[in-house]
């Protein structure tokens, strides 16, 4: 359900290097370079010359996400505490790891449909750098049991969307209702 966040791996950007989709508060912009980890070659950066890097954020709003269990991932390279993966109301702090990245995840209910609005954010972040790049959003299931909830939750890259097909074989920009051909693999939306 990656194909549901704008730009989640920050490879269009505007003029003053923000990235497109994203609303940022404070500094922070999109950086080209290699991190391992990245998807693309561009990524989200956050850092100034010495001291801690004051409050900010980087957020979207995802519309209309259905009712269920959902997991947002990202990934990070921090030196520093008090930086945090959010959706909605859950937070997962992104540790500290030095100059090596990992992902980090947040699970998350959702007991309607509604808006989620997910990113990061520095509250008395503790170092003066942080990288992520590569959000992804997988759906692992809906909160009540019956028929059809038993469906194992798929995850779809950004890069997915070059790679939909209907099943005459057509061309699609985005997942529709229906099966559709991700990958090769037959994927059914409801």
């Amino acid at each position: 359900m990656s194909y549901l966040i704008t730009n989640n791996s920050f490879e269009r950007y505007d003029e003053g290097r923000k990235p497109i989709g994203w609303v940022t508060q404070g500094d922070g912009e999109v950086e080209r370079g290699y991190l391992n980890g990245c998807d693309g070659t561009l990524y989200m950066n956050n850092w100034q010359n010495s001291g801690p890097l004051s409050n900010r954020s980087v957020s979207q709003t995802i519309t209309q996400l259905p009712k269920g269990k959902y997991r947002l991932t990202v990934y990070r390279m921090s030196a520093g505490e008090n930086a945090f993966l959010f959706a909605n109301d859950e937070v997962q702090s992104l540790g500290s790891n030095g100059e090596t990245g990992e992902d980090v995840s947040l699970d998350f209910e959702l007991n309607e449909t509604t808006d989620v609005y997910i990113g990061i954010k520095l509250i008395g972040f503790t170092a003066n750098n942080l990288k992520f790049d590569n959000f992804r959003l997988t759906y692992l299931g809906n909160t009540t049991s019956g028929p059809g909830t038993n469906i194992a939750p798929i995850q779809v890259s950004s890069t997915a969307n070059s790679e939909i097909y209907n099943l005459l074989g057509q061309k699609l920009l985005k997942l529709q209702k229906g099966i559709n051909i991700v990958h090769g693999k037959k994927i059914y939306l409801k």
